[in-house]
């Protein structure tokens, strides 16, 4: 009887690079600051490529800060991508019919490097003291990713 641990395997990758694209902040005269947080939602976007001539899985995250109401209003917003290389990418990446089969906990914990990568980078970029209060929520990156997977599957 083999254990599940005969089974599992290593996966040794590190970040390569994390660039922001681009941030924009916009300021908005008729908001009430105070109630900044009551009146404003994320949106967030991902994306995902794998480049295996490279070793390369890349995470791109979007966030965008708007106000609620009929005719939103984007407030702010950045454009990232994370660049990881994985050093055992043949070993531990099988790739057929060029599709990269990835294990789900290993995506899952790169979007969560990322993530928490983007909610450092929009704090730091921020300029307007009340977005500062409105953070990048913190998510249940599980149950994200699971939702990704879902919209993937109904394209």
């Amino acid at each position: 009887m083999s254990s599940n641990r005969e089974n599992k395997v290593s996966i040794r990758f590190r970040y390569q690079r994390i660039y922001k694209h681009s941030f924009f902040e916009n300021y908005s005269d008729s908001l009430d600051k105070k109630a900044i947080a009551e009146n404003t939602e994320y949106r967030i976007e991902t994306s995902m490529s794998v480049k295996p001539a490279q070793q390369v899985i890349v995470i791109g995250i979007n966030a965008y800060l708007f106000t609620k109401s009929k005719n939103p209003q984007e407030l702010l917003g950045i454009k990232t991508s994370h660049d990881f290389l994985i050093e055992n990418f043949a070993e531990v990446i099988k790739t057929e019919n060029d599709q990269c089969n990835l294990p789900d906990n290993f995506v899952i914990n790169l979007l969560s490097m990322s993530y928490s990568s983007v909610r450092g980078m929009l704090f730091e970029s921020i300029t307007e003291p009340s977005y500062k209060r409105v953070l990048l929520p913190l998510i249940n990156l599980k149950d994200f990713f699971e939702n990704i997977k879902k919209a993937a599957n109904n394209q």
